[in-house]
């Protein structure tokens, strides 16, 4: 509840601003109004399993802790469901969001998890993002629900091209017309980024290529 009354607030105060901005000229583009950055542990079912539920709360509690310490104050981190976290930013660029989403990779795969009994363990993390408005000319072409979708498919695909990686979906140069939009997003995204639609950014290089995961097979390479 907290986090849909922040982001209805948060959504409506933009939408006024930009119409502010519109009536004087060109809305500027250089700030990402609100960024959805989701967090995923790689194989952390694999903790569960051999160390015990205790374990993996723990490292719950640590990696929400790491979070707080490579985010800014401003920044909300939410647990969005099992070993997925939610991180909402206000105002970030491109490169800021990129740089942001390095952090978080890095730093988790550098951090040593304790788990109680002097255990500890190791793991890595993938990084799935977004931003709101995802089109400045249409801010009704997504919702910020269907945003947040958005950065959880990016997340899938830096899962299924092998973890410890992140992945951001941007606005390209075409665009479509707002009917139809998010089915096609969640439906063949790989086909978007060929059409230009949506531009791609990724901690990936050529060694290690990004793998699109049909939706049927997702829930498979999530974990």
């Amino acid at each position: 509840r907290f986090l849909t009354e922040y982001l209805e607030r948060e959504v409506a105060l933009l939408h006024r601003r930009y119409h502010r901005a519109g009536e004087g000229g060109p809305v500027p583009s250089e700030l990402i109004d609100l960024a959805f950055v989701m967090i995923d542990l790689d194989n952390f079912k694999l903790v569960n399993d051999s160390a015990g539920h205790a374990a993996g709360d723990a490292v719950l509690r640590q990696l929400r802790d790491l979070l707080k310490s490579v985010s800014r104050t401003s920044d909300i981190i939410v647990r969005w469901g099992g070993d997925e976290f939610l991180l909402v930013g206000r105002d970030l660029s491109s490169d800021g969001l990129a740089e942001l989403s390095e952090r978080i990779r890095a730093r988790v795969a550098q951090h040593v998890f304790e788990i109680g009994e002097g255990r500890v363990v190791r793991t890595t993390c993938s990084v799935g993002f977004a931003g709101y408005p995802f089109f400045r000319e249409q801010l009704d072409a997504l919702t910020w629900e269907q945003v947040i979708s958005v950065a959880d498919r990016a997340l899938y695909v830096a899962k299924a091209s092998g973890r410890n990686a992140w992945v951001g979906f941007h606005p390209g140069i075409t665009a479509l017309p707002i009917e139809g939009l998010f089915g096609a997003i969640c439906q063949d995204i790989q086909q978007l980024v060929r059409d230009g639609t949506l531009r791609v950014s990724s901690s990936l290089d050529d060694t290690r290529p990004l793998v699109w995961e049909s939706p049927s097979t997702e829930h498979a390479a999530h974990g």
